[in-house]
């Protein structure tokens, strides 16, 4: 749940501004951080592919070492 309304709030900031034609490319601050900081790109797709919260596995299904 919380993933989705990220990407329905990064829908309704960037995205539909760009299909009206109000704006071309992404935010320049956000352009500049993701060229000087290469590695915050990863942010974005650790978010969507983890998710926010961990796991909740029930405890048969745990690794124990």
């Amino acid at each position: 749940m919380i993933v989705q309304a990220g990407q329905r709030m990064l829908q309704r900031v960037m995205f539909e501004k760009q299909f009206a034609g109000k704006r071309s490319g992404p935010p320049p601050a956000l352009l500049f951080l993701t060229r000087a900081f290469p590695r915050l790109r990863m942010i974005p797709a650790r978010f969507v592919g983890f998710g926010p919260r961990p796991e909740h596995a029930p405890g048969y299904a745990r690794r124990t070492v």
